[in-house]
């Protein structure tokens, strides 16, 4: 079996340790118990999931199934169907993909693996990894299922007969979101201390930020395109559009051509016609832009006023009102009448009596 030297799941060590991919070649390739656990519980998400889209699949066995490794495994399952519910509230037919091969070694050599689930909807892409979804995820879960607050300890001055009814009785009063804000009441001199890392300092966001950013350069796609607009500016959120249809649109529509191209016509025919995709509405630029390069146009008599017309999908002016005329600007003269033109302008006015 081959790996990946460059696996997207081990990205955050290989850019924080790049000496662990050489050091990992010293070693014999095996599997560890560790990994078999993984693989399995892969296997059994992959199962449940695909139960769950109503696709045909086969519960697996293994040895390594306890009741640790299956409770982590239903825990991340039920993340995972709560995210696909939300993307189709969202949007009308979200593609859902269980375990989707991703290949980035056109940009990354040895770079590609397989991701645990991807869900897709109009406006954004989201990749789910199994072992983020029992460590990441499932502390952001639990994050907000415990009143976005995060977790401590209640200290008494003496001993406590009954901790664990004190602790069940907390967080029945003032866990969970709908418990949130509450004011809390402490007896007895009792304190409340927290003592886990605050989120920002896990920087949870910023993985869940980078992640956005991850999906969109496996697919080149902009990021404002998936609803991602915090470096988006005015200046260069067109550019960037235009930069998608040419860099990563064109392409494919070059080979949908091409393949047309080749299935459609005869050898007779395909000197004379030919397949070609209009892109003219994904290059289109801002509305100022367009008046003014179709003002420069008309201007200097290279386009009619129904050739800007059709581009902006306006109806045709008819021919008897000029609208196929080619005119260009009428205080334009060349550049060898400019000395002429303006004396036989002053012999004129003073043959006619004029004074200077």
């Amino acid at each position: 079996m081959t790996h990946a030297r460059f696996s997207p799941s081990a990205a955050n060590r290989r850019i924080h340790c790049p000496p662990s991919l050489t050091l990992e070649e010293q070693f014999e390739e095996g599997e560890s118990p560790y990994a078999a656990e993984g693989t399995a519980g892969h296997a059994l998400a992959e199962h449940l999931l695909r139960k769950y889209l109503k696709q045909r699949t086969k519960r697996p066995v293994s040895e390594y199934y306890t009741d640790e490794l299956v409770e982590a495994v239903d825990e991340y399952v039920s993340f995972v169907i709560e995210e696909i519910e939300i993307a189709r509230r969202e949007s009308e037919h979200p593609i859902v993909l269980v375990e989707q091969r991703i290949d980035a070694s056109e940009y990354v050599d040895g770079c590609f693996g397989t991701a645990d689930l991807v869900i897709i909807t109009g406006t954004a892409a989201q990749l789910i990894d199994l072992k983020l979804g029992i460590a990441a995820e499932e502390y952001g879960s639990k994050f907000f299922a415990n009143g976005a607050t995060p977790s401590g300890v209640l200290t008494h001055p003496n001993a406590v007969k009954n901790p664990k009814a004190l602790r069940e009785s907390w967080n029945a009063t003032y866990g969970g979101s709908a418990n949130s804000n509450r004011v809390g009441i402490l007896e007895e001199g009792m304190r409340f201390e927290r003592i886990s890392m605050p989120n920002n300092e896990a920087q949870f966001l910023e993985t869940r930020k980078f992640q956005v950013t991850e999906i969109c350069r496996i697919f080149r796609v902009p990021p404002h395109l998936v609803a991602d607009l915090e470096r988006a500016t005015f200046s260069n959120i067109e550019f960037q559009g235009i930069s998608f249809a040419v860099h990563t649109i064109r392409p494919w529509l070059v080979r949908i051509e091409q393949s047309m191209n080749r299935a459609l016509f005869s050898e007779k025919e395909k000197g004379r016609f030919y397949v070609r995709i209009n892109m003219d509405g994904l290059m289109r630029g801002a509305y100022k832009e367009r008046m003014e390069g179709y003002a420069i146009a008309r201007q200097n008599g290279w386009m009619s006023a129904n050739e800007i017309r059709d581009l902006e999908s306006m109806n045709p002016i008819p021919d008897s009102e000029g609208g196929n005329v080619f005119a260009v600007n009428g205080n334009m003269v060349r550049l060898d009448q400019i000395g002429k033109t303006s004396d036989s302008a002053l012999t004129g006015a003073r043959g006619e009596g004029g004074s200077t």
